[in-house]
């Protein structure tokens, strides 16, 4: 697995899940669907501005970067969890605080800078996240689904 980072753009709150840890052929259904999600929901808050607030939901928006990063081996710092629900940091970190209450994430000091704190979920919760985004229970396209 790589070691790679999923990196933030701190400025615009948009992550960058473009790592060529991403390759198609490696990819599961569950991992695509998640990025594509994930990819979406940035679409639909370019696009609806100051009033995209209203239809966030930041804590599914962090653990869909946590699984993501769960997938393909990447790690996450808090702070960049933190912003991956395009909220104000402080409530990112209220959220992360919850989710570790509730036992769906869990926190370890970087090996290579201790003074750095890195989040991922723990094994339920990739349990869950999987079984979420599986289709055709879930989300994403299925073999021979119609569209009305």
């Amino acid at each position: 697995m790589s070691e790679q980072k999923l990196s933030i753009d701190a400025e615009s709150y948009s992550i960058d899940i473009t790592s060529n840890a991403f390759s198609g052929a490696t990819q599961s259904s569950s991992l695509c669907t998640a990025k594509e999600l994930y990819r979406l929901r940035r679409v639909r808050t370019r696009k609806l501005g100051s009033e995209a607030y209203i239809f966030g939901d930041p804590a599914w928006d962090i653990m869909l970067i946590l699984f993501i990063a769960y997938k393909t081996g990447d790690k996450v710092s808090k702070s960049s969890a933190a912003l991956a629900g395009e909220t104000a940091e402080t409530t990112g970190y209220r959220i992360l605080k919850e989710l570790d209450r509730i036992g769906l994430v869990k926190n370890e000091k970087d090996v290579f800078d201790r003074r750095r704190i890195l989040v991922s979920l723990t094994r339920r919760a990739c349990v869950m996240m999987e079984a979420c985004l599986q289709t055709p229970e879930g989300y994403g396209p299925t073999a021979g689904s119609k569209i009305e």
